[in-house]
């Protein structure tokens, strides 16, 4: 994590524990409960893909939560950075964020729905653009986004 310094726990006479971090910028340690819940959540994913010896499969439900675009951003920039330099990492995440798939390829996208039967089916999105006549070699940032909104009319 950048200019972070230090991350330790500190458990007070009364049996709490607090978790602290010391970074760079500041004199003093701040508590986790002084940053907002984005930033603590993104602090545990940025540290688990700083693990030297990286998981084959990382599965996060809803990493977007409480985070704001530019955090979801950054975060799927450093997913992209592992996967491209640790390349046998795969990351199972679920959102509903249309702002985080939007930072994907739509080859690595895969939506689940309920059929008429009530049977979950899965769909790869890539599959759903070329099927609705998009071209893909033309589809860049925000591509989930305007997907989404040419489906509505």
């Amino acid at each position: 994590i950048p200019r972070m310094e230090k991350i330790f726990v500190e458990k007070t006479e009364s049996g709490r524990t607090y978790l602290f971090f010391k970074d760079a910028r500041f004199s003093v340690p701040f508590a986790a409960n002084q940053m907002s819940e984005g930033v603590l959540r993104l602090f545990s994913h940025l540290l688990l893909l700083e693990d030297p010896s990286p998981s084959p499969l990382v599965a996060i439900e809803e990493p977007d939560c409480y985070m704001g675009a530019d955090l979801i951003e950054s975060f799927a920039r450093k997913i992209r950075t592992h996967t491209t330099d640790f390349g046998a990492t795969q990351f199972f995440m679920t959102t509903h964020n249309p702002v985080l798939v939007d930072q994907m390829d739509p080859s690595e996208v895969w939506m689940l729905f309920e059929d008429p039967s009530g049977i979950t089916r899965t769909s790869r999105a890539y599959d759903e653009l070329v099927f609705s006549g998009v071209d893909i070699n033309t589809v860049g940032p925000g591509w989930y986004s305007e997907f989404l909104l040419s489906q509505k009319t």
